[in-house]
C-alpha cells in the first residue's frame, strides 16, 4: 500500500512527528511518501528516506500557484497512490482534485 501525505514541510511538528511514529511499525508493510513545499530539508526528512519514503519538494501555492498545479499533477500522473491524506484541510482542494483526476487513491483529509 502507498500513501502520499502533504504538508508543509517535515521540521518535527506535532503531525509529522505522529507519522514517522506510526511509520516506524508500518514502514514494513506500507510506503509512505511526501509533498513538501519549499525546497528546505526538514529535520525529519532523513529518517523517512532511509525506511524508503520518497520526498517530493514543490513549488509553494504563494510562490507559483500554475507551477504548483503543474508539479502536483506531473507527480500523481508519474506515481500510483492508494490513499492521498492531506494535513492541510480546505487548503487541499487542488491536491484531492488532482489525485482524482490523474490517479485512483482514496483522498483523506486532516484538519
Amino acid at each position: 500500500m502507498k500513501v502520499l501525505h502533504v504538508l508543509s514541510a517535515l521540521n518535527g511538528g506535532g503531525v509529522e512527528n505522529s507519522i514517522l511514529n506510526y511509520y516506524r511499525y508500518l514502514f514494513n508493510d506500507i510506503q509512505f511518501d511526501f509533498v513538501v513545499f519549499g525546497k528546505n530539508e526538514g529535520i525529519l526528512e532523513p529518517e523517512f528516506r532511509q525506511m524508503g519514503s520518497t520526498i517530493f519538494h514543490v513549488t509553494p501555492k504563494r510562490d507559483g500557484f500554475f507551477e504548483y498545479l503543474q508539479q502536483l499533477k506531473e507527480l500523481l500522473k508519474k506515481n500510483e497512490y492508494d490513499f492521498v491524506h492531506c494535513h492541510q484541510a480546505e487548503k487541499g482542494w487542488p491536491v484531492y482534485r488532482l489525485a482524482k483526476k490523474y490517479g485512483k487513491a482514496k483522498c483523506i483529509m486532516h484538519s
